[in-house]
Order: structure tokens, then C-alpha cells, then sequence
């Protein structure tokens, strides 16, 4: 009786409104409406053996696609009539929730995600996410790789049951809940889809605590600013969407004011974990997105910026880190190029982090890291972030690494960019070349001459225009002697 009756149910699964309410809950599979009194108090009395045995059937690994399917479907009614009578099953229905969720069938990882739903919706939360929040990530048979796999649909299922969990009982284990998400390890270039259900679970988390975002914020605004670093740039409307929506829950008059309540602390945290960064850290994505977006609420943190660019950049890291830092440095340069503190800390970043990646070292030389620094200091010298007085005192340093890298035969596109950045220097310091600093008589600026000289011979015809450019420059300035 019970088999012919759950069999006629519909089958076909429904995409309804994702709120929570009794009518939707019955509405996600099979019933339009309630099942009756008389249903329910059947199935009640004997809930115990049909689950049992609808449990031992789903247990079996060679079952059909149809019979998958109609198997959880019955479980789907049986819970629906027995409501919170379910409880003493929990733990066995959440085994048949993991083993399926991963179904080739989209068919029964719908079935499944309302099967979480409905649990959630009739089991308090005190009972419910203890359990599921201790169990749903940890790897089956201590595999991290097919937990990878499942990350997707695992989080699917919880959502689903944040969705379905009763809002006002489900406050105590918000932060449970947040500590989870924190604690997920991502990777650099997660797909979009694990991106949108990370995002999906924040907001619904949010939309929970409400007005207790105020007491998460730090732990929310990471959390959200993590998943934006490993999602390669996907998702951005979401991810803006979520931290308006944090804004708005924290009280904040803007996204600006939200920043800087958080920049301190994060840049903080930051710059000590920079030190252990490699070219597959996601944290440094992080880094890049607080910075780039931070606005006004930077100027007091320039330090710490520079802080985690140093650490990123020295000699035993990965070229790749050092490129990516470096390019994201000319990015910064674009963005707070107008500010006038940026130029306060501009030497620091001559110093700490560019000269040093222009320097060629045994057994960490890569041209790409030199050409990338030099290219950088070109275009600080040409916006004129820098004081000429303080790009003098550094000259002699400068140009001993730019003598090697014009030097180098195997890259001309290293020996192209150093001969733009001595043109650029010799715009930018003409004052100096002139003889208007006559006191600074402890350089000799000759130099110069011969080391554009010897470019005009190379090999690459862009290398020769650039060099003949940069010579005619420093030719053109007056009151230059050159030695014999």
C-alpha cells in the first residue's frame, strides 16, 4: 500500500520560490497540498521499518537511475508525513544525502537537496547542524581530492539547510557557521560555480544574523573578500552585491566607511602571512582586492602595503609571485597616482622592493621579474611620484643594476625597457645634468653615454630606436662633459 501510493506521487521536481514556509515545503516534490491526518498517522506508526527499509534499498550501489530516483522520492514523503518524528533517522538520512548528492542525474541531486531542506525545516536547528556542520566537510575515507570534487554540491546541501532552518533558532549557530566558511581552504581560480554557492551561503547567512552582522563583521567582510580572491574575477555583481549587503546590515553610511574599519586589521594580518606566500597563495588575490578597492582608507596604511610587497618579493620566492606582485604594484601606482601620500612611500618601493628585483642573482635570475621592476620605476619616474632629490641619492644604485640589465644578450626585451627608463631619467633628472646641482659633484653622469653607445648596436632594431631616443635626450641637455 504505502510503495503504490508514494510511487504515484509526481515525480518530476519542481523549482519553487526558495523561502521558507509550509506550502513551499510540500510543494518542492511531490504534494500540492499537506498530506492528510490519516497519512500521516500511518506512516507515523510505522516509520521506524519503512525507513528501515527504503534506507537499506538507497544503501545499494547498483541501483538504476529510475529506481534511484523513485527510492528518493518515497524517502522525500515519508519525511513530509512524519515531520519532526524524523529525528532518530537523521544521521542515517545525511549517509544517503552525501552518497547521493554527487548523482550523475540532476534529477536526484534536486530530490536530494529538498530532502535536506525538509530536514532542516522540521528538525530544530540545535539538532540538526551540530551534526551536519561536524560531518558535511570532512573527506570520505580521507580522500582531500573527492572532497574537492563535492565541494559544490556539499555546500548545495548546506544551503539548502540554512534555507530551510527556522531564522530565530538558527542565531546561536551563526557563528558556527561562519567558522566554517573561514575555515574551507580555496584555491586560486575556483570554479563559478562553487563561487556562486559560497557567495549564495554568505548572503543567506547574513540574512539570518541580520542586525548580529555587527558582531561578524570582521569575520564576514574576510570571508567574502577570500572568495572574491579565489574566484579569477567571476561573480563580481555577486560579490559586490554581498558587501553592500554587510554595509547595510552593519549600519554603515558607505562601502568606503566599511573598508576602513576593516583595513587595519586585515593588512595587519596580511603583511605576517605574506612572508610565507608562494606563487599558489590565494591570500595574496586578497591583498590586491583590499588595496585596489580600499579608496581614501589607504592613505594611512602605505607601510603595511609595502610591508607585504617586500615580503612577496624577496630572493627565495617564486618569480611568478614576484611578477604578479610587481604588476600589481604598477596597478596601484594607476589607481593612487593622484594621491599625495603615495609619494611619501615611493622611495621605500624603489628601495625595498624594485632595485633589489632588478639585481641579477645566481640560481633566481629571471628577466621577466627585471623587466617588470624596471617598467615600474619608469612609470613612477614619469608620473613624477617621486622627489628628484630623493631619486639622486639613489642614482648610483640605480644605475648599476640598469648597466647589467642593458647588458644582458639574452632578453632584448629587458635592454628595450632599460633604455626607456634612462630616457625617462634623463628628462626626469635634467636639472641635475645641467649643472643647476652643481654641489652633487660625486656623480659622474658620463656614464650614461657610453653604456646607450654600446646599444646602438644591438641586435633588435626596437632596442637601437630606444636607445638613439635616450642618447639624443642626454645630448640635448647642456653643460655635460664627458670624459675621454
Amino acid at each position: 500500500f504505502f510503495f503504490f501510493f508514494f510511487f504515484q506521487a509526481e515525480d518530476g521536481i519542481r523549482d519553487v520560490e526558495r523561502s521558507r514556509g509550509l506550502g513551499d515545503v510540500y510543494k518542492r516534490q511531490a504534494f500540492k497540498v499537506r498530506p492528510s491526518e490519516g497519512t500521516r498517522f500511518v506512516i507515523r506508526k510505522n516509520k521506524d521499518s519503512l525507513f528501515q527499509m527504503i534506507l537499506d534499498e538507497l544503501s545499494t550501489w547498483s541501483l538504476n537511475l529510475e529506481i534511484r530516483l523513485r527510492l528518493l522520492i518515497q524517502l522525500y514523503n515519508y519525511i513530509l508525513c512524519c515531520e519532526d518524528a524524523i529525528a532518530s533517522h537523521m544521521k542515517t538520512i545525511f549517509r544517503v544525502l552525501l552518497k547521493y548528492v554527487d548523482d550523475d542525474s540532476k534529477e536526484v541531486q534536486h530530490v536530494v537537496l529538498n530532502i535536506a531542506y525538509a530536514v532542516a525545516f522540521f528538525l530544530s536547528p540545535d539538532v540538526v547542524f551540530p551534526y551536519f556542520l561536524e560531518n558535511l566537510f570532512v573527506p570520505e575515507g580521507g580522500s582531500e581530492g573527492m572532497l574537492r570534487q563535492s565541494l559544490k554540491t556539499r555546500l548545495q546541501i548546506l544551503n539548502e539547510l540554512v534555507r530551510g532552518a527556522n531564522k530565530e533558532k538558527l542565531a546561536p549557530h551563526i557563528r558556527t557557521l561562519i567558522n566554517v566558511l573561514a575555515s574551507l581552504e580555496l584555491e586560486s581560480s575556483e570554479s563559478a560555480n562553487i563561487v556562486e554557492q559560497l557567495l549564495c551561503l554568505v548572503e543567506l547567512i547574513m540574512d539570518s544574523a541580520k542586525e548580529q552582522c555587527k558582531e561578524y563583521r570582521s569575520r564576514l567582510f574576510s570571508t567574502i573578500l577570500n572568495v572574491a580572491a579565489s574566484s579569477g574575477g567571476v561573480c563580481q555583481p555577486a560579490i559586490d552585491h554581498n558587501l553592500e549587503k554587510l554595509r547595510t546590515y552593519c549600519n554603515l553610511e558607505s562601502s568606503q566607511q566599511l573598508y576602513s574599519l576593516e583595513l587595519p586589521a586585515q593588512l595587519k594580518s596580511l603583511a605576517d602571512e605574506s612572508k610565507g606566500w608562494n606563487k599558489t597563495s590565494t591570500r595574496r588575490f586578497a591583498f590586491k582586492l583590499l588595496v585596489l578597492n580600499a579608496g581614501e582608507a589607504i592613505e594611512d596604511y602605505w607601510e603595511l602595503v609595502v610591508a607585504v610587497l617586500e615580503n612577496c618579493t624577496q630572493q627565495a620566492k617564486d618569480f611568478e609571485l614576484k611578477c604578479d606582485v610587481i604588476m600589481f604594484l604598477e596597478n596601484v601606482i594607476d589607481v593612487y597616482g593622484e594621491t599625495p601620500k603615495l609619494e611619501e612611500f615611493t622611495e621605500k618601493m624603489l628601495v625595498k622592493v624594485l632595485i633589489p628585483c632588478c639585481v641579477w642573482k645566481a640560481g633566481k635570475y629571471h628577466s621577466n621579474v627585471r623587466r617588470t621592476s624596471i617598467n615600474c620605476i619608469c612609470k613612477i619616474v614619469n608620473k613624477n611620484l617621486i622627489a628628484r632629490a630623493v631619486l639622486y641619492n639613489h642614482y648610483q644604485g640605480l644605475m648599476s643594476v640598469l648597466k647589467s640589465c642593458l647588458e644582458d644578450e639574452w632578453a632584448a626585451d629587458l635592454r628595450l625597457a632599460s633604455c626607456a627608463l634612462l630616457k625617462a631619467l634623463i628628462a626626469f633628472l635634467s636639472d641635475h645634468l645641467t649643472g643647476i646641482f652643481l654641489k652633487h659633484v660625486d656623480i659622474d653622469y658620463s656614464d650614461i653615454y657610453p653604456l646607450l653607445l654600446s646599444r646602438l648596436d644591438d641586435s633588435q632594431d626596437a632596442v637601437r630606436l630606444e636607445a638613439f631616443a635616450a642618447l639624443s635626450a642626454f645630448l640635448a641637455t647642456s653643460k655635460v662633459k664627458i670624459k675621454e
